[in-house]
């Protein structure tokens, strides 16, 4: 009976896909054109698929980590720049604080700009969003990345962070073991709860994140589920790929996907004193992460 349960509901995932598999990737950033008004003023008119500018880092999964009146570095993509400012706002507190950052440098490489901000003495210790704002050629444009920078009164003798693997968002399998805990997410969003009541100083998530191995154009719909349900965390968060996160499957590439909705593949920090470095395993050009229909070529680390 139970089987039969399992195949009525891969039936519908099926059906659901042929029907709404094409929809477009959202991007994981928002980019607003303001036109001529003052720093701080906001606006409801969005489009995520304009790339005037874009945040590359830092990002809701590789957050940066500030000293109160120390400095951190800004990556961003925009062809031109006549004036920039930046600011960081509270994530989640009621009353939204906004404090604006001073830009100490701005060095170009093409169309890569590296902006070295200060935050200001005295910033409550909190985890913000980031918005940076361009005024280019009488257009105002700006980039908001949530929950991509983490101040501090200063880094800790010691300190905790939670490790969590295997989200699997989109895998039936838990459907099998009790659905009412996995149906709607619900075991992903109360480890969340769970961890949010722990409070720890970062979380580190190594892998598997989606499942997708199940129906065509499944990558579209889970990773923007994943990136919508990762910011129900409230502390600082740390990612990197896994198998099912990069599988290349019916004209989709995972990694292609996770570079949209997540950020790079490899990269490191710091906190404080200690280094810490992510690492793709899955790592291999797209012909080797084939998945055809339900069995990969390769579900083993490739690096």
């Amino acid at each position: 009976m139970k089987k039969n349960y399992f195949l009525q509901g891969l039936m519908v995932f099926l059906i659901l896909s042929l029907i709404f598999g094409n929809s477009l990737p959202v991007f994981s950033h928002t980019n607003h054109n303001f036109g001529s008004v003052s720093p701080g003023r906001t606006s409801t008119e969005t489009n995520p698929l304009d790339e005037t500018i874009k945040i590359v880092s830092p990002l809701s999964t590789v957050p940066a980590f500030v000293l109160q009146g120390g400095s951190f570095h800004i990556k961003l993509e925009a062809v031109a720049i006549n004036q920039v400012y930046a600011y960081i706002t509270t994530s989640y507190e009621p009353l939204v604080d906004e404090i604006w950052l001073d830009i100490l440098e701005i060095h170009k490489s093409n169309n890569m700009w590296l902006l070295t901000v200060s935050v200001p003495p005295g910033t409550p210790e909190e985890l913000y969003n980031l918005t940076v704002i361009l005024d280019v050629d009488n257009t105002r444009y700006s980039s908001t990345r949530p929950r991509a920078v983490k101040v501090l009164t200063e880094f800790p003798n010691s300190f905790t962070f939670a490790h969590v693997t295997d989200f699997h968002l989109g895998d039936p399998r838990g459907f099998r073991e009790n659905i009412n805990q996995t149906i709607g997410w619900k075991s992903i969003k109360k480890c969340i709860e769970e961890i949010n009541l722990l409070q720890p100083d970062f979380v580190v998530i190594s892998g598997d994140l989606v499942y997708g191995q199940l129906y065509p154009y499944e990558y579209s719909r889970e990773y923007e589920k994943c990136f919508e349900m990762l910011q129900l965390f409230d502390v600082p968060t740390f990612l990197c790929p896994g198998n099912h996160d990069g599988y290349n499957r019916f004209r989709e590439d995972g990694l292609d996907f996770w570079k949209t909705y997540f950020g790079p593949l490899y990269y490191s920090f710091d906190y404080g004193d200690y280094h810490f470095t992510a690492i793709n395993s899955y790592d291999a050009p797209a012909p080797l992460r084939a998945c055809l229909f339900f069995i990969p070529l390769n579900w083993g680390g490739l690096y």
